[in-house]
């Protein structure tokens, strides 16, 4: 069995606002809306100061590891920051809007082309909130 998480997000109050307004501007007309607003509409918000550390928020470094026992280190940014290859990715990405608001032990499934990938959350490395750096 896979143990796959369950869809509820916990996020911060002010990641919210932020992402709002970003997917506003990232939707296209007869598009389905960006994965992160799908993320916002399955979780909960918080204030920023009640946010677990162990949950990823905008700007959260975290380590994935596939079910090769592989590990990547990502950053969730902002569109403007996004660059892949360094591992950044954006909260406006499918695979960004599938990680907002998840959290450390968490496993899920991800298509990557023709197979399916599961993930597992390993740990966060930096966490805005967990920091006090509520403005980044």
């Amino acid at each position: 069995m896979d143990n796959i998480a369950p869809l509820f997000r916990l996020f911060s109050d002010l990641d919210l606002v932020r992402i709002s307004r970003l997917a506003r501007r990232h939707v296209e007309s007869n598009a389905p809306p960006p994965r992160a607003i799908q993320a916002i509409d399955e979780g909960e918000s918080v204030p920023p100061v009640d946010v677990p550390p162990d949950v990823i928020t905008m700007n959260s470094r975290f380590v994935l590891q596939n079910d090769d026992d592989e590990e990547k280190s990502l950053t969730l940014c902002y569109p403007e920051q996004a660059d892949y290859a360094a591992g950044f990715i954006s909260v406006m990405s499918p695979l960004g809007g599938e990680l907002l608001g998840r959290r450390v032990g968490e496993r899920f499934s991800w298509d990557e082309g023709a197979s399916r990938t599961i993930y597992h959350i390993v740990r966060l490395s930096y966490q805005p909130e967990a920091s006090g750096d509520y403005g980044v």
